[in-house]
C-alpha cells in the first residue's frame, strides 16, 4: 500500500457472493469519501479502505449509515477505524497482533496531534459568569469546554486551528469580566460643558492613549470616571489640572441680559448660546456672578464678542402708563414671553416709564416692535377735527349720525366750538378721526344771507317749527347765525377775505384747500403728538422766501416758534376768547410773566414772554384797543400805528403782470410761453410722448404699479421695472433716472408722488432742476396726485405751474425749452386752463401807484375787506323807508346740494295755523291717530287733538298745513260715512268699483294668507270691491244686530265661490237669495258661505272660465246667533217657541260649523274677489 493512502477504514458486510463487489465498494467510497484504495479477498466479509486524506476518512466515519444498491436489494455496510491489512489474514496471530498495535498507535498519535486545549484561570468570584460567557460564545463552535473549578481552571479543547482562532477572544472575555468585577466608578465635580472644553482641547484622547479601557461619562452636574484604581487616580489628577488651567472672565453684558442669564440652567445655556454656535467656551453661574470659561484668552474674547452680538436689550418709552394696566397688555406680554421655547427666553421688564426687552437679538427686536406698536397704538391721545361752522357740528351730532356707529365704543366724542374732539387710544382715534373727517367732508354746507326786515324775528319765534319741518322734508339742519359783538366775525367770509387779500398782494403762488377736501397728511413717526392744526386753507411764498400759511384750527396748539396774542390795555388774559385759549394751554404762569414785566398797558406796546406749557418758545402779546365799531378812536389808533412804519408807504412791490404770455388754445391743448420756454398742457397718453424726459410718479420704495405708473412701466417693459426695483432698494434722493425701455424718450425720471400740493410743487421743482442741470431740452409730466392721490385738479395745476415759474425764472436761458403737462382725464383740462389764465401777463394798474402812506393803509383795509374800500350800495329789497334792513345769516347743512336748495326755499314760507271742528274727530280710532302721528313726522307739522271739544289744530308751513288739512278732512269724511280707510277715491257717479290690490302690501298679504290657510290654489289677482251702498247697509244691519243680540260677536269673514258671469251682478247688487238651491240647499233656501276656502274652491261652486280661472269672494257676513239648518227653510227658526226673535243664520254643525246660511241680502257684503287657478 502506498504511503499516500495512509488513512485506513475497516468495512464489514454480510453477503459475499456479489459480482464485482470490490469494484462496487471502491466506486461507492470514492463517491461518499474521496480518493482511496481497497484491500479485499474474494469471499471475505471485510475489506480495508485506505484514504489519501484524513478529512475524507472522517467524513465517511461521520456518516451514520452506508449501503450499496444492488439489482435485488441493498448491501448494508459497517465502517470502523481499522488496522487490518493483508497480513491480518495470515494464520500467524502474533504477527497480526503486532502489526495491528503499531498501526493503532501510529493512527492514534497522528490523530491526537491535530487537537489542542487552552487553559484559562478566571477569578473564583467570576467563575460562573466566565463559564457562561465562554459556553455562550462557543455554542456553535466544534470545541468542548472542560471546567475544573477545584483547580480554578477552565479548559477549551478542539482542533488546533479552532482553538488558536478562539483563544484570543476567550482571553478578552475573561479579562473583561475580571475588569468589570474589579473596576470602580468615581465622580468628580466637572460639568459637562467644562468637560466638553477639555475634550475639545484633546484631554480625552490623551487619556485613552494611556488607558484605553478607561470610561468617562459627563453627566450633569458631575463627571463619572470608571476604571481600575490606578487608572482613575491618574485621570483625576490630569483632569483637575486641566480645569485649573482654564481661563476665566466675568461676563460683561447689559444688566437685564445678566439677570436673564442668571435664571437659566448653566448647561442648557452653554449649549444653546455657545456650543451650538461652535464657540469653545462655557458659562459658570454662581450666585449673582456669571463667568465665561475657555481654554485660551482668544476663545474668551471670541465668546464675549459673540454674546454681545447674539443677545441684546431693547428699551421702549411708555407714553401712557395706563396701557400697562390693560388685560390685553398682560396677555400680550405673557404670550410673547412664552412663545420662545428655547433657552434664554425673551424677558420683558416693565416700569412706569419704560419697558425693557432682553434676549436673543432677533427675537428681542421683534418683540420690541410688537410691544412698541401696542403701546403706541393704545396710548390715550386727543385729536381735534376742525369744522367749518358750528352748524356742521350740530348736524353731525343730531341729524346725520350714521358715522357714530363706526366710532361707537371706540373713542369718546365731544362737540366744541367749530370742532369735534376725539379722545381714546391712538389706533382708535386715528381711525375714527378719518371717519369723522370723512363725515365732515361729506356734509354739504351753505349759507344764506337774507336782507329782509323781520326775518330774524320770524325765525326766532318759530324756530322749532322751521327746524323740524325742514328736517322732515329735506333732512337738512338750518341754524341762525348769531354774530359775536364787538365786530368779531366768525363767518367763513372772513377767511375768504383774507385769502383774497393774500392773493392780491402776493399773486397766485399758493395752494388753497377747501373744507370738503382736507389735505392728506404724511405718515407720522411711531410717537404721535396731538394737534389741532391739521388743516391749512392757503399757502403762499413771497419773493423773499417767506411762507405765509392761512390755517384753521386752535392757535394754542400751534407749533411755531412764536405765537402772537392780542391783549387789552388791562393786560387781563381772561378778557378775550383767543387770550383765554392761550392761557388755558400755557398755564397760569403766562399771566404771571406778563404781570412781572410791569408794562404800562399802552396801545401798540408788545410784551414778550416765554411760551410756558405751549409748544411755542415765545408769546408776543400785542396790546390792542377795544373795537368800537368805528364809533370811537380805535380806527384812528390803528391808522396812527401804521404811520410809524415807513415801509407802509406806497406799494410793497411794483404792480406787474403774470409771467406767462397770452394763451393759445385748441380743444385738447393750451400753450403759453415764459421767455424762450414753451409750456403746454395737453390731453393724451404720456407713454406716447417723445420728449427727452418722461416723468413717472412713483411711491417711496419705487414699487408702485397702478395708475400712470402702471401704464408707463407696462409700456417701458420689464427691464425698467427691475431697474426701478434695484434703485429703490438703495439710498436715493427721492428720484431716480432709468433707461427708457420701449418708450420714445431718452430717459425716464421717477419721482416720489404725493397728495400734498406743497410737496407736489417741490417734486416738480426738483425734477425741472435736474433736467436743467443735465442739459435736457424737453420734459413731459403727468398731473401728479390727481389719480391715486385724489387731489383736486386745480390745486395740482397751481402747484405745478408755480414750480415751473420758480425754476424757469432762474433759468430762462437754459437748455430746457419745452415743458409738457399731459392729462389723461380731459375734464381736468379746464382746471389747468384756469390756472394758466391767472398767470397770464396783464397791464399794470396805474391807480395803485403813488398813493403814499394812506395808499398803504388802504391796501391793508383791502386785505380785511376783499380789496373793496367802497361802502356797499343799498339795494331796494334790503331797505324800508331809507333805513337799512337787518342782515340775517343762516347756515344750512345737508346730504346733497339739492336738499340744501330746497331748505333755502322753505325758509321763506311763513307758518300757518288751521283749526278743524268736526264731530267725526271723536270717532277716530287708534289706526287714525297713528296716521296723524305719521303726518307729523313726514311733514314736520304739529297736530293737536282736543277730543272733548272735537277740535283739531294743525300748525306748520303753509303748504304742509294745506296738504295735512286736506288729508284729515278726507279721513273725517270717511268716518262720517263709515267707509273703510283703505278704500280708494271713486268717481262721484260710481256706485261700485273693483280696485286691484297691490301684491306684497299688508292688505294683499292678509287676504292671501286667509285664502291659503285651507286652499292651495294659485292666486293670480285680488281685487277690493268698493260698494258704499252695500257697505252702509251691512253697517246698519250690524248695529241693529248688536243691539238685539246684546254682544258684538256677530260678524265673520267667509268665502263664497261663484262663476265668471255672476261677478258683475254680485259686485253691484250683492248676494241674492233668490238663487238658493242652484248648487245645493241642504240647510235651507238661503245664501251659502264657507268657513274654509277649500270648500268654495270646488268646481261645483267656483266654476272655471275658458282660461281655467276660478272666482271666490271674501265676504263680510253677519252670522249673529245661529242654529242648525234644515232643508226647505226659508227663514231661520225662532230662538224660543212662539217668539218673534229669530236666529240670524243657520249652520251645518253647531259645535264646529263649516257652512253658514243667511236669509237676508243685507247680511253679506262682498269685500274682496280672488281670481285663482
Amino acid at each position: 500500500m502506498a504511503e499516500a493512502h495512509s488513512y485506513p477504514l475497516l468495512v464489514g458486510f454480510e453477503e459475499t457472493n456479489i459480482p464485482s463487489l470490490e469494484t462496487k465498494l471502491l466506486q461507492y467510497f470514492r463517491t461518499v469519501g474521496g480518493d482511496c484504495e481497497i484491500e479485499y479477498d474474494n469471499g471475505s466479509r471485510t475489506a480495508i479502505l485506505h484514504f489519501t486524506r484524513e478529512e475524507d476518512q472522517r467524513n465517511v466515519l461521520a456518516k451514520e449509515s452506508h449501503q450499496i444498491s444492488l439489482e435485488k436489494g441493498v448491501l448494508k455496510l459497517t465502517v470502523h477505524l481499522s488496522t487490518e491489512t493483508k497480513s491480518s489474514q495470515q494464520k500467524d496471530a502474533k504477527a497480526i497482533i503486532k502489526e495491528w498495535t503499531d498501526t493503532v498507535k501510529s493512527a492514534f498519535a497522528q490523530s491526537v496531534s491535530k487537537f489542542k486545549s487552552a487553559k484559562f484561570c478566571p477569578d473564583s468570584d467570576a467563575w460562573k459568569e466566565s463559564e457562561e460567557k465562554i459556553r455562550e460564545m462557543l455554542l456553535n463552535e466544534n470545541v468542548i469546554v472542560v471546567p475544573d473549578k477545584d483547580r480554578g481552571a477552565l479548559s477549551v479543547a478542539g482542533l488546533d486551528s479552532d482553538v488558536n482562532r478562539l483563544e484570543k477572544s476567550l482571553s478578552e472575555i475573561i479579562n473583561k469580566i475580571h475588569r468589570e468585577k474589579t473596576s470602580k466608578t468615581v465622580e468628580i465635580e466637572v460639568s459637562p460643558s467644562v468637560f466638553h472644553l477639555l475634550h475639545q482641547n484633546g484631554l480625552l484622547d490623551n487619556l485613552l492613549l494611556v488607558y484605553p479601557e478607561l470610561k468617562l461619562s459627563p453627566e450633569s452636574p458631575n463627571l463619572k470616571i470608571t476604571g481600575l484604581g490606578e487608572e482613575i487616580n491618574a485621570a483625576i489628577n490630569l483632569i483637575l489640572d486641566a480645569v485649573l488651567a482654564l481661563k476665566r472672565q466675568n461676563l460683561e453684558v447689559d444688566k437685564y441680559v445678566l439677570e436673564l442669564l442668571k435664571d437659566e440652567q448653566q448647561e442648557e445655556l452653554t449649549d444653546a448660546l455657545l456650543t451650538s454656535h461652535q464657540i469653545n467656551a462655557a458659562f459658570e453661574i454662581s450666585g449673582n456672578r456669571v463667568q465665561l470659561l475657555a481654554v485660551s484668552d482668544t476663545d474668551l474674547s471670541h465668546a464675549q464678542d459673540h454674546l454681545g452680538q447674539l443677545l441684546t436689550t431693547q428699551y421702549i418709552h411708555v407714553e401712557d402708563s395706563n396701557v400697562l394696566k390693560k388685560p390685553e397688555w398682560q396677555q400680550l406680554v405673557s404670550h410673547l414671553e412664552q412663545a420662545n421655547s428655547k433657552p434664554c427666553r425673551t424677558r420683558i421688564n416693565t416700569t412706569a416709564q419704560q419697558v425693557v426687552v432682553s434676549g436673543y437679538k432677533d427675537s428681542a427686536i421683534k418683540v420690541q416692535h410688537q410691544l412698541g406698536v401696542f403701546l403706541t397704538q393704545n396710548a390715550h391721545i386727543e385729536e381735534t377735527v376742525v369744522v367749518k361752522a358750528n352748524a356742521v357740528v350740530k348736524y353731525l351730532e343730531e341729524f346725520n349720525t350714521s358715522w357714530m356707529e363706526k366710532v361707537k365704543d371706540k373713542v369718546r366724542v365731544s362737540y366744541r366750538n367749530e370742532a369735534i374732539f376725539l379722545s381714546g387710544s391712538r389706533v382708535n382715534v386715528t381711525h375714527c378721526k378719518t371717519v369723522v373727517e370723512g363725515a365732515v367732508s361729506a356734509v354739504v354746507f351753505d349759507s344764506l344771507n337774507v336782507c329782509m326786515s323781520g326775518v330774524k324775528k320770524l325765525f326766532q319765534e318759530n324756530e322749532t317749527l322751521y327746524v323740524s319741518s325742514i328736517k322732515t322734508k329735506t333732512g337738512c339742519l338750518v341754524q341762525l347765525v348769531y354774530k359775536p359783538c364787538g365786530g368779531q366775525d366768525n363767518d367763513d367770509t372772513a377767511v375768504q377775505d383774507i385769502v383774497a387779500a393774500v392773493r392780491q398782494e402776493f399773486g397766485n403762488h399758493g395752494v388753497t384747500h377747501s373744507q370738503q377736501t382736507p389735505p392728506p397728511k404724511a405718515h407720522k413717526p411711531p410717537v404721535f403728538q396731538p394737534t389741532g392744526l391739521d388743516l391749512y386753507l392757503y399757502h403762499v411764498q413771497t419773493n423773499e422766501g417767506l411762507d405765509i400759511v392761512l390755517t384753521k384750527g386752535n392757535i394754542e396748539a400751534a407749533m411755531t416758534e412764536v405765537i402772537v396774542n392780542s391783549v387789552p390795555p388791562n393786560l387781563n388774559l381772561n378778557s378775550g376768547e383767543v387770550s383765554k385759549a392761550i392761557l388755558r394751554a400755557a398755564g397760569p404762569k403766562l399771566q404771571q410773566s406778563i404781570n412781572a414785566q410791569g408794562a404800562a398797558g399802552k396801545v401798540g406796546e408788545i410784551i414778550v414772554t416765554e411760551g410756558c406749557q405751549l409748544n411755542s418758545k415765545k408769546v408776543f402779546h400785542l396790546i390792542a384797543p377795544y373795537w368800537d365799531n368805528g364809533q370811537g378812536t380805535s380806527e384812528e389808533d390803528f391808522s396812527q400805528e401804521f404811520k410809524k412804519f415807513p415801509n407802509a408807504s406806497g406799494d410793497s412791490r411794483s404792480t406787474k403782470g403774470g409771467p406767462f404770455s397770452k394763451l393759445t388754445s385748441t380743444s385738447d391743448m393750451h400753450e403759453t410761453k415764459m421767455g424762450n420756454v414753451t409750456i403746454q398742457v395737453v390731453t393724451g397718453d404720456i407713454t406716447k410722448e417723445t420728449t427727452d424726459i418722461i416723468v413717472n410718479s412713483y411711491n417711496e420704495s419705487f414699487s408702485l404699479k397702478s395708475g400712470v405708473s402702471k401704464a408707463i412701466l407696462d409700456t417701458a417693459g420689464k427691464a425698467v421695472e427691475v431697474e426701478c426695483h434695484n434703485f429703490g432698494a438703495k439710498s436715493n434722493p427721492g428720484m431716480i433716472m432709468t433707461q427708457p425701455g420701449n418708450l420714445k424718450c431718452k430717459k425716464i425720471l421717477h419721482v416720489v408722488g404725493d397728495s400734498d400740493p406743497v410737496k407736489i410743487n417741490k417734486v416738480v421743482k426738483d425734477a425741472l432742476q435736474m433736467c436743467v442741470k443735465s442739459s435736457y431740452t424737453s420734459v413731459s409730466f403727468p398731473a401728479i396726485g390727481t389719480g391715486q392721490g385724489n387731489v383736486n385738479a386745480r390745486l395740482v395745476a397751481d402747484a405745478m405751474l408755480d414750480a415751473v415759474i420758480d425754476v424757469m425764472s432762474q433759468n430762462s436761458s437754459g437748455p430746457l425749452t419745452t415743458i409738457r403737462i399731459v392729462i389723461f382725464q380731459k375734464a381736468m383740462l379746464k382746471d389747468f386752463h384756469s390756472s394758466l389764465e391767472q398767470r397770464e401777463a396783464t397791464d399794470p394798474n396805474p391807480k395803485d401807484k403813488g398813493q403814499g402812506t394812506w395808499g398803504g393803509i388802504g391796501k391793508v383795509q383791502g386785505m380785511l375787506t376783499d380789496g373793496n374800500t367802497e361802502k356797499p350800495k343799498k339795494e331796494k329789497d334790503c331797505t324800508a323807508e331809507g333805513q337799512e334792513a337787518d342782515a340775517t345769516c343762516f347756515h344750512i347743512c345737508g346730504v346733497t346740494q339739492a336738499d340744501v336748495d330746497i331748505a333755502k326755499k322753505l325758509l321763506f314760507q311763513e307758518p300757518e295755523t288751521t283749526t278743524i271742528e268736526d264731530e267725526a274727530i271723536g270717532k277716530l280710532c287708534d289706526a287714525d291717530h297713528q296716521k296723524i302721528d305719521d303726518m307729523e313726522k313726514t311733514m314736520g307739522i304739529s297736530i293737536k287733538i282736543e277730543n272733548s271739544k272735537v277740535k283739531l289744530t294743525i300748525e306748520g308751513l303753509s303748504n304742509d298745513v294745506l296738504k295735512a288739512t286736506s288729508e284729515i278732512n278726507m279721513m273725517l269724511t270717511r268716518k262720517r260715512e263709515g267707509i273703510p280707510e283703505q278704500w280708494e277715491r271713486m268717481p262721484a257717479e260710481a256706485t261700485c268699483q273693483a280696485f286691484a290690490v297691490q301684491a306684497k302690501t299688508s292688505e294683499y298679504d292678509e287676504i292671501l294668507k286667509h285664502f291659503q290657510a285651507s286652499c292651495s290654489g294659485f292666486v293670480t289677482k285680488i281685487e277690493r270691491i268698493q260698494n258704499p251702498g252695500l257697505w252702509k247697509s251691512l253697517e246698519i244691519k250690524k248695529r241693529e244686530m248688536e243691539l238685539r243680540n246684546g254682544h258684538q260677536n256677530n260678524e265673520r269673514r267667509l268665502f263664497h265661490g261663484t262663476c265668471n258671469r255672476a261677478v258683475p251682478n254680485i259686485n253691484d247688487r250683492g248676494f241674492n237669495r233668490s238663487y238658493a238651491g242652484k248648487n245645493a240647499a241642504l240647510y235651507g233656501n238661503g245664501t251659502y258661505f264657507a268657513v274654509n276656502a277649500s270648500y268654495s274652491a270646488s268646481d261645483t261652486y267656483s266654476k272655471p272660465n275658458q282660461n281655467g280661472e276660478k272666482f271666490m269672494y271674501v265676504c263680510r257676513v253677519l252670522t249673529g246667533d245661529f242654529t242648525l239648518g234644515q232643508k226647505g227653510m226659508v227663514t231661520p227658526p225662532a230662538k224660543k217657541l212662539g217668539s218673534t226673535d229669530l236666529y240670524d243664520s243657520v249652520v251645518d254643525n253647531i259645535a264646529n260649523p263649516t257652512m253658514f246660511v243667511v236669509f237676508h241680502d243685507t247680511q253679506a257684503c262682498p269685500e274682496y274677489l280672488i281670481t285663482f287657478k
